[in-house]
């Protein structure tokens, strides 16, 4: 063979080996990268309206991450414990790099079926009264056991009534409805903190216990409503399934509808005429700042703090629904709420 074949043949060996190269290899290897990148996150979380505004915001804020590829993947639980407990199984049966869980029993259910299996899967919970109580971290701290979470601080949960009670002194009897799925100590907690101040002016506070299926909570509701003055609305006390219809009875018989989230009725005409609470999408957002954490810069859950959200509470005032409703209140009293301060014969109340 000649010199010049032989510089030919290597020529043409260069060529298609470079065209391989080019065409093949360094595709398998961004593809390879593309993988390494991509994190899957289940989620698990309930079809009630708090736990879907969570979502919203969790969602919304994995999809701001740009470093890594955040894929999540929902699982959503009817609220009975038997679906809890699947929809975990089926999350963690993806073999997911983390698990975001919204809720506190959709937490201690993830913490112990990762626990039982004794899997390296990291856990972030979204909302949990009391994290130490429940079991699902060490301290607030240092959270151990590859687990942390958002939380929301705690917040004067008698502060809708006192605005209530400022704005509208002809309330004397409220009710409180809640249902079996409400945690009894978070019930027994809240309606403590309500009656006791409630009971120092003169208010009575009634607990409405509802059980599905929601036509029969309506339907107990319905029984007393002309027996209260006013009717209190927590999202823990998970009446979303009748949210709607208890706007439109309070509205028939003249009952003042107090909302324990801002965000839990549409401020139009036909939304609640009060308001107070938690953001809960603020609280899914900050969950997702510990995900990206942990998936993209790879710190650990063990060691991350309890993240609280700030001034995450506001009183809000629908003026459509007062208006429809036909519900008067002073504006200069309006006029101090919107300053921060309660007063009442100039004094602090």
């Amino acid at each position: 063979m000649t010199k010049k074949k032989s510089f030919f043949i290597g020529f043409l060996v260069t060529v298609i080996a470079g065209i391989f190269i080019g065409r093949y290899v360094v595709p398998y290897k961004d593809l390879v990268m593309t993988r390494k990148l991509r994190k899957n996150v289940a989620i698990v979380t309930k079809h009630f309206e708090y736990h879907q505004q969570v979502l919203h915001g969790a969602l919304t804020a994995l999809g701001l991450e740009q470093r890594v590829h955040l894929v999540p993947h929902v699982y959503t639980a009817t609220g009975d414990q038997i679906s809890e407990k699947n929809i975990v199984e089926e999350a963690i049966a993806a073999k997911p790099d983390l698990v975001l869980a919204i809720g506190a029993g959709l937490a201690q259910v993830t913490k112990n079926t990762i626990q039982k299996r004794r899997l390296p899967i990291p856990l972030v919970f979204a909302g949990a009264t009391d994290p130490v109580a429940l079991g699902l971290v060490d301290s607030v701290e240092v959270p151990g056991c590859n687990v942390t979470g958002s939380n929301m601080l705690p917040y004067d949960r008698v502060l809708m009534v006192k605005y209530l009670l400022l704005l509208l002194p002809h309330i004397k009897r409220i009710g409180l409805p809640y249902t079996s799925q409400t945690s009894s100590v978070d019930i027994e907690i809240q309606a403590q903190e309500i009656k006791e101040y409630c009971a120092a002016r003169g208010v009575e506070v009634v607990l409405l216990p509802i059980d599905v299926p929601e036509a029969n909570g309506l339907q107990l509701v319905q029984g007393i409503i002309n027996q209260i003055d006013a009717l209190i609305y927590l999202p823990i006390c998970y009446v979303c399934k009748i949210a709607s219809g208890l706007v439109k009875l309070c509205a028939e018989h003249h009952v003042v509808l107090c909302a324990g989230d801002e965000s839990a009725f549409a401020n139009d005409e036909n939304g609640a005429p009060f308001s107070y609470g938690p953001r809960a999408g603020l609280t899914g957002k900050y969950a997702a700042e510990q995900v990206k954490k942990i998936l993209a810069e790879g710190e650990s859950a063990t060691r991350m703090p309890i993240q609280y959200v700030e001034r995450g509470c506001r009183f809000a005032i629908n003026l459509n629904a007062l208006k429809k409703q036909n519900i008067a209140i002073n504006s200069d009293l309006l006029l101090l709420i919107s300053h921060g301060e309660v007063l009442k014969d100039g004094v602090a109340w």
